[in-house]
Parts: structure tokens; sequence; C-alpha cells
């Protein structure tokens, strides 16, 4: 995991807006299945409603950020609060669109060729 922005509103305590930085541990198990990572993650043959786990574990005891009271489950407040994730999408602007990284394959591939030909 390269980034993540977790913002909770509306808790007793615990509200604001957290990062990789406030999480020693994560845990992403897809039960096997493979994600389409482009789009939201949640649904997606069940994951993250009856299957696989996804839970984040707060660093340190001064971190407000929520930890991980279940699968899929977050809690603040102390773990009296809790909140299920339900939606879960990556970043539009992280994912490097595929049409690109083709044409750029294509590109140095006929180069090469090319090139070898011109030898």
């Amino acid at each position: 995991m390269t980034d993540l922005v977790l913002t909770v509103s509306g808790a007793t305590s615990g509200n604001g807006t957290f990062g990789l930085a406030d999480y020693d541990v994560w845990v992403w198990d897809t039960s096997g299945r493979t994600l389409d990572l482009t789009t939201q993650l949640v649904g997606q043959g069940g994951w993250g409603i009856t299957n696989g786990d996804f839970i984040l574990l707060a660093s340190s005891a001064s971190s407000q950020a929520p930890s991980g009271v279940a699968p899929f489950t977050l809690g603040t407040d102390d773990h009296s609060t809790f909140m299920r994730l339900t939606s879960f999408a990556p970043d539009s602007a992280s994912v490097a669109p595929e049409p690109s990284r083709a044409l750029l394959l294509a590109a140095g591939l006929t180069g090469m060729m090319l090139r070898r030909r011109r030898k």
C-alpha cells in the first residue's frame, strides 16, 4: 500500500483525517479473489460484504485513529462506535491507465524491430 486517507466525522471522539503513518498493521485478504483495482472494491464477488478481510490497527496509544475491531469494521471512541467499510475505491489519479502502458510497450518494441532491421 502506498497511501491511505481515512476521514472520520460525527463520532464522539476520534474525528479527523488519518494516513498510513497512523497505522502499524493493515490486513488485506481477498479470500482468493482477483479484484479490479481500478474501480470500487467493496462488493466485487462479495468481497467486503460477506468474504475476505480488511482491517487497520492503529499504531500507538497516542494515535486517535480508528482501529480495527472486526473484518471491514473500524471502531472509534475507544472502540465503542463502530464503522463498517462500505466504500473502498482507489484514487483514479494514482492508477496508470492501461492504454498508455500498452502504447509505450508497443513503441519500444517497434523501435527495437526497426533498429534490428537496419542492421
